[in-house]
């Protein structure tokens, strides 16, 4: 790219979309200087890399000019760092922000659940709402390693079991008020018809499937390894090394986006942030 073209993209503090044939130098021409002229201004970086072309570049170079690097890759998952969902709003739950961390669960639901969806929207928003209930319910009574989404799989499987003529999640959800925000979203499931309620359950677990059922997967998304106030206060890398081959994992990748675009506005970072979405189709 020019120096004058470059000077006048960076310069727009504008969106920028680019377009052209395979190959016809996007990267190369003009994303590339982007990232090289945020490095040398010590900006940090949000990069969807599918190709790894970026990490493979820039790797060393950001270490040398100390950036915190944080790495989710969802191809090589030994070579990953770690990160739950269900973590950032754990903790604003604990500190008394129990709004902001429902919205946070109800942002995650819309994206596993109901997000590019065949089914009809009533089942997927259901069992969107099942599980913000369920993780409201985590947070109230689960202890810190037991918040994330293979705990939330085992309440609405096990849950399932007969307890007398009952079983054992409508009779948990029972010591909750009714007025309580896990008892309100929840409520739509278990009090349903026995027909309706195993529907929404079967949508609900299939969903889950996609997180639990890989032993790598599953690994990662329990803990998160990284320090999101560093992220917003410190020149960070952060690269996300998607599947464009295997797109069901990708709402992981549309997940971690929405939470990290709503942390840095939450902590007010202190660091100019750079969205890089190379390949985003």
């Amino acid at each position: 790219m020019k120096k004058e073209m470059l000077e006048k993209v960076l310069n727009a503090h504008k969106n920028l979309i680019v377009e052209g044939d395979i190959s016809s130098g996007k990267t190369t021409n003009v994303l590339f200087p982007v990232v090289d002229n945020a490095i040398e201004n010590k900006e940090s970086l949000f990069i969807l890399d599918s190709r790894e072309e970026y990490i493979n570049r820039y790797f060393e170079k950001l270490k040398a000019n100390n950036y915190n690097t944080i790495i989710l890759n969802l191809r090589d998952m030994d070579k990953s760092d770690g990160w739950n969902p269900l973590e950032y709003p754990y903790n604003l739950y604990k500190n008394g922000q129990k709004d902001k961390a429902q919205e946070y669960l109800e942002k995650i639901g819309k994206i596993m659940f109901y997000e590019n969806s065949t089914q009809d929207p009533f089942w997927a928003l259901t069992a969107s709402d099942f599980f913000t209930g369920v993780a409201l319910a985590l947070f109230e009574d689960g202890e810190d390693d037991e918040v994330n989404l293979n705990s939330i799989n085992v309440m609405s499987t096990v849950g399932e079991e007969r307890y007398a003529t009952s079983n054992y999640i409508k009779e948990y959800f029972k010591t909750k008020e009714t007025s309580s925000k896990p008892y309100i979203f929840a409520s739509t499931t278990f009090l349903a018809p026995r027909d309706t309620k195993g529907s929404i359950l079967s949508v609900a677990r299939q969903k889950l499937r996609l997180y639990v059922s890989r032993e790598k997967l599953s690994q990662i998304m329990n803990k998160t390894t990284f320090n999101f106030d560093d992220v917003a206060n410190k020149p960070t890398a952060i690269f996300v090394i998607a599947r464009d081959e295997n797109k069901s994992l990708n709402a992981i990748a549309a997940m971690f986006i929405e939470q990290l675009y709503a942390v840095l506005v939450d902590l007010k970072s202190k660091n100019k942030f750079n969205f890089v979405f190379d390949n985003f189709d």
